[in-house]
C-alpha cells in the first residue's frame, strides 16, 4: 500500500510495537498453515479427478473392444460404455474449469509469502533493540506487506474453531496498533499525510476523519 494515512515517526522499539509484530508474525503463521492445507487439498482432489479419468478412459476403449453375440450382454456392455463415456466428459469438464492445479500453486505461492513476511519478523525480533531497523519505518513496512498478502489471499476454507482463533488474533493486533497510534499522536509524532491521497477511498474517508476527531 503506497499511501499510508499514517505514518509512526519514532525509531523506539516499544513493547507495543513488539507486540504488533509478534501477533502479525502469529497471523502469518496460521494464514501460512490455511494456504498449505488448502493448496494439499485442491491437490489431493485434482489428482482423484485425474487418476479416475485415466482409468475411465482404457475401460471404456476394451469394452467397446469386447464382441458376444449375446444380445442382452452387448446392451449391458453398451450401457457402461455410455456412462464410463458420460463419467469421462463431466471429469473433464470439472478439471478445465475447476482449475484445481492453478489453485493449489496459487495457495503454495502465498503461503510461501507468508512464511518469507514471518521469517522476517521472526529474525528482526530475535535480535538485540539496538541491532534492529528503525522501528516505525519496519512496522509500516509490515502493515504494508501483511495488507498486500492479505488482499491477494484466495479464498480458503478453515474450521469454525480456527475462524474464531483467527479473529481473535485479528482483533487484538488491531486494538495494539490503536494503542500505538494513540501513543504517538500524544508524543506529536505522528503526521497526517494529506497528499496524494485517494479521498473516494470509504476507509481513508473514514480514519481521516476518526483521527481529526481524536485531535479534537
Amino acid at each position: 500500500m503506497e499511501n499510508q494515512l499514517f505514518q509512526v515517526k519514532t525509531d523506539v522499539w516499544s513493547e507495543n510495537i513488539e507486540n504488533i509484530l509478534k501477533k502479525t508474525c502469529e497471523s502469518c503463521k496460521k494464514y501460512k498453515i490455511f494456504n498449505i492445507q488448502n493448496s494439499e487439498k485442491s491437490m489431493y482432489t485434482y489428482n482423484i479427478l485425474m487418476y479416475t479419468l485415466i482409468f475411465l478412459g482404457p475401460v471404456s476403449g476394451i469394452l467397446s473392444s469386447v464382441n458376444t453375440s449375446e444380445p442382452d450382454k452387448a446392451k449391458i456392455i453398451q450401457v457402461f460404455i455410455t456412462v464410463f463415456s458420460f463419467i469421462s466428459g463431466v471429469l473433464s469438464a470439472v478439471l478445465k474449469f475447476s482449475k484445481l492445479e492453478e489453485k493449489s500453486s496459487s495457495y503454495k505461492s502465498i503461503a510461501n509469502k507468508y512464511a518469507s513476511l514471518e521469517g522476517n519478523i521472526t529474525r528482526q525480533l530475535s535480535l538485540d533493540k539496538t541491532e534492529r531497523v528503525n522501528a516505525g519505518e519496519y512496522l509500516e513496512w509490515v502493515s504494508s506487506s501483511y495488507e498486500t498478502l492479505f488482499a491477494n489471499t484466495p479464498n480458503i476454507i478453515v474450521s469454525e474453531s480456527s475462524v474464531g482463533q483467527e479473529q481473535q488474533v485479528q482483533e487484538q493486533v488491531v486494538q495494539e496498533q490503536e494503542q500505538v497510534v494513540q501513543e504517538q499522536d500524544n508524543k506529536h509524532t505522528i503526521e497526517i499525510i494529506n497528499e496524494k491521497m485517494n479521498f473516494q477511498d470509504g476507509k481513508l474517508k473514514y480514519e481521516l476523519a476518526r483521527l481529526q476527531k481524536q485531535e479534537i
